[in-house]
């Protein structure tokens, strides 16, 4: 919807509504899961319309308001996500900028935005799953909200057996084919898969196959792609692939999260922090794998107490999280700390070593210092060799 104007002052009103409008519309649309409408029909309606009458009109399942106010110097954008069944705010937003960056803040506003609602969308396919309505793209989205708020094997395990039904009900549809090759990847990339890992890289690099040929401008499927590259050490290949992904989507912190990790394998600790950065101002709240992402920079960088501090935010640690954690324990000398954080993972994992983690990260890094101190901090702290 248009947004508001609230004195806006020594600035065209109507053309800085537009062009937040018409950024904000296309940032959405170059998400596959949305389908969105247009700019053009949307500003048929007043900003004052009662909402009832929005969505009974639209027939959306959400509508973004807002309002700007300036004073010449400064300026503040509030934004406001509306859900359709109840016409509950879901989500509120300030942005402030100097009217000097408006060009720059119209991008950042829209990307936000477009972040939030896809994230919205993704986290409500399970809901409509319930209520009966099945499909490929929701299975895929269901097991992304999954894997993003409860990354574990068991959760993994379900999302596995829900792409075999996306496969099979729906295999004419290349959500189901991407979402098995990224199950795969990251049951891979987790060390979920132990046994017959090189089947497992097979069929995510065959699903990879027939969904580009299905969709190959759907920025999943390129991340697919991307991650496919990289469990074959294509690491070149894969940034490339994950910075087509990013051009396809800017708004997915998860495809940023992707090429944040091949410039860290790829030693570009500096580039990583910048698109960190980049990352943070679309998603304000960050996610578990984004804090990861930048514990790994500081801690690569040799930083391990920013790399704490970053860790000490998150609310739980998954595996990977708490193996980096020990690590850097072990780097500030607090050896008992680091035994007692590593502990959940070896009860979990009871057989696993520091030769199995050998090759595991072997996958993932680059050969040089990072992997044996990475490894003698975990043998310090409590992993068997």
């Amino acid at each position: 919807m248009p947004f508001e104007d609230f004195q806006i002052t020594d600035i065209n009103s109507e053309t800085l509504r537009a062009a937040i409008a018409e950024a904000i519309t296309t940032d959405l649309a170059l998400q596959p899961e949305l389908t969105v409408i247009s700019r053009a029909s949307s500003f048929q309606l007043s900003p004052n319309a009662p909402l009832t009458s929005v969505f009974a009109r639209l027939q959306a399942n959400f509508v973004v308001t807002g309002s700007l106010r300036s004073d010449g110097n400064n300026a503040t954008a509030t934004i406001n996500l509306i859900e359709a069944k109840d016409e509950s705010c879901v989500w509120v937003g300030t942005i402030d900028f100097h009217i000097r960056e408006v060009l720059s803040m119209t991008r950042a506003i829209s990307r936000r935005v477009a972040n939030l609602v896809g994230a919205k969308a993704i986290d409500l396919a399970q809901n409509r799953i319930d209520l009966g309505e099945v499909s490929a793209v929701l299975i895929e989205n269901a097991a992304r909200s999954r894997m993003m708020h409860f990354q574990s094997k068991d959760a993994w395990l379900v999302n596995l057996y829900e792409q075999d039904i996306a496969l099979e009900r729906y295999s004419d549809s290349a959500w189901g084919h991407f979402g098995q090759a990224l199950a795969l990847r990251v049951g891979l990339d987790e060390g979920w898969i132990l046994e017959g890992r090189a089947a497992a890289a097979a069929k995510a690099e065959q699903f990879v196959a027939t969904a580009l040929k299905l969709v190959p401008d759907n920025y999943l499927t390129q991340y697919a792609l991307a991650r496919t590259l990289a469990g074959k050490g294509e690491m070149i290949a894969a940034k490339e692939v994950f910075e087509k992904a990013a051009r396809l989507n800017p708004a997915s912190t998860l495809v940023l999260s992707g090429l944040i990790g091949q410039h860290l394998y790829l030693g570009e600790t500096g580039m990583a922090l910048k698109i960190i950065e980049d990352s943070e101002r679309i998603n304000p709240l960050h996610n578990y794998d984004l804090s990861h992402k930048k514990a790994w920079a500081y801690w690569l960088s040799g930083d391990v107490d920013a790399a704490r501090d970053v860790l000490m935010t998150c609310p739980a640690l998954n595996e990977g999280q708490s193996k980096l954690h020990a690590a850097v324990l072990m780097d500030l000398g607090e050896k008992d700390k680091a035994r007692q954080v590593l502990k959940p993972f070896l009860e979990e994992n009871p057989d696993w070593t520091t030769g199995m983690e050998e090759q595991l990260q072997s996958e993932l890094w680059a050969p040089g210092e990072a992997r044996p101190r990475w490894l003698s901090r975990l043998s310090g702290a409590g992993m068997p060799s």
